[in-house]
């Protein structure tokens, strides 16, 4: 199964490594403004990325605050 984990923030970057680690396959994305890690790949935007990984993803967990989340989520749910 393809998962996406996200992260904005130092702190959720450390939860989000140690999900990715659980779970086999999973993939690593954290903001630009959070520390270099070797294994994620960088995004500028929580909107811009949910909207291009949800269409490529079976599931997307995200270790950010839920107002963003939900804002980034709605313009891609159809119904």
């Amino acid at each position: 199964m393809k998962i996406a984990v996200l992260s904005l923030s130092k702190q959720g970057a450390g939860v989000a490594e140690t999900l990715c680690r659980a779970m086999p396959g999973a993939r690593l994305y954290l903001h630009r403004d959070v520390a270099w890690h070797p294994r994620a790949t960088r995004f500028a935007s929580l909107m811009t990325v949910t909207a291009d990984l949800f269409p490529r993803y079976r599931g997307l967990i995200f270790v950010a605050p839920c107002g963003a989340v939900v804002r980034a989520l709605a313009p891609t749910i159809r119904h």
